[in-house]
């Protein structure tokens, strides 16, 4: 569709991608073993807003990931090592301080934490926008109204979230795999929290989750 310049209705299909991969995800831990609450689960597969609010949680926490990853790697080829030694552990942090400084910016080329907020929190009424034609109270909408630029953005994310975590669910299916007591304990642990509706609060156990070292 997107070659062919229908970028709405490329753009909402990217949405609905999204969604049925977080479906995905959760029947899947429920096949290992994982204990979902039935009402959370009814939740994951009917509503649009907490699917949303899962996809966001796998892209923050793998956003914090790439940016423990850039940290490291600039330790380690400062010091020409590949590990992680207990010396270098204050240099690490400096450095992991430094990449999580850049969250606290208010530019969307500094702080990819405003991106993926935007690319999240507007994901239904992209959907939306890209299906129907509407009236927000002051213009009309319509599927042309999404750009290229807009469609790009969601694409290239969705595209790599659902690629790796793709491989993962496809990994876990083909082998069989279940939980280990461990796994089955933090993410209990982590379910039965109630993080409410503050943004900062949801921030920080999503970054507690992030920087396990589990």
């Amino acid at each position: 569709m997107a070659d062919e310049r229908l970028f709405g209705s490329a753009a909402s299909h990217v949405v609905l991608a999204l969604e049925e991969m977080t479906k995905s995800w959760a029947l899947t831990l429920l096949g290992m073993g994982v204990d979902l609450p039935k009402s959370m689960l009814a939740e994951v597969l009917s509503k649009h807003d907490v699917r949303h609010s899962i996809a966001f949680g796998i892209l923050y926490t793998a956003m914090i990931q790439g940016l423990r990853v850039r940290a490291a790697l600039r330790v380690q080829q400062r010091h020409r090592v590949k590990d992680f030694p207990p010396e270098l552990r204050d240099e690490f942090v400096s450095e992991l301080k430094m990449e999580f400084k850049s969250l606290a910016s208010h530019s969307r080329k500094k702080n990819p934490l405003i991106i993926l907020l935007e690319l999240v929190g507007g994901a239904n009424d992209m959907k939306k926008q890209g299906l129907y034609v509407d009236f927000d109270g002051e213009r009309w909408t319509h599927p042309r109204s999404i750009s290229q630029k807009r469609f790009n953005l969601g694409f290239e994310v969705v595209e790599g979230l659902i690629r790796e975590l793709g491989r993962t669910i496809r990994k876990i299916h083909k082998t069989g795999v279940q939980a280990d007591d461990s796994l089955k304990e933090l993410l209990k642990s982590q379910l039965s929290k109630d993080p409410g509706s503050d943004p900062e609060q949801i921030l920080i156990t999503l970054t507690k989750v992030a920087l396990h070292p589990g």
